[in-house]
């Protein structure tokens, strides 16, 4: 994507050190957190840099395990992203509806 021309930098890692997300302020129109929120030990503060890398009107994708999907609910204990410690935090998608909707996003 860089050799086309499509992106300036990428950033892989954790957003919630204060100095990246300063660096990262106000630089991406599009932020992607797939499976990344399960794995960090502060999902609010990736949340909050991640929104500080957004330039207004950008967007945030977030794609995370469901514990209430179909497959959670069938299989149980034995639904593979419950194996731990892989991933520190599943949260319900109405929670992070509302982390979002209260952070002034708009979820779609």
């Amino acid at each position: 994507a860089r050799a086309a021309g499509r992106i300036e930098e990428a950033h892989i890692g954790h957003l919630s050190d204060p100095r990246v997300a300063e660096r990262l302020r106000g630089r991406y129109d599009v932020v992607s957190m797939f499976h990344h929120l399960s794995h960090a030990s502060d999902p609010r503060a990736e949340l909050r840099g991640a929104l500080t890398a957004l330039r207004p009107g950008g967007h945030l994708l977030i794609e995370l395990p469901d514990p209430r999907s179909a497959f959670a609910l069938l299989l149980g204990k034995w639904w593979l992203p419950h194996g731990q410690p892989r991933h520190l935090h599943l949260p319900p998608a109405r929670n992070l509806r509302a982390a979002l909707e209260s952070a002034g996003c708009t979820v779609l």
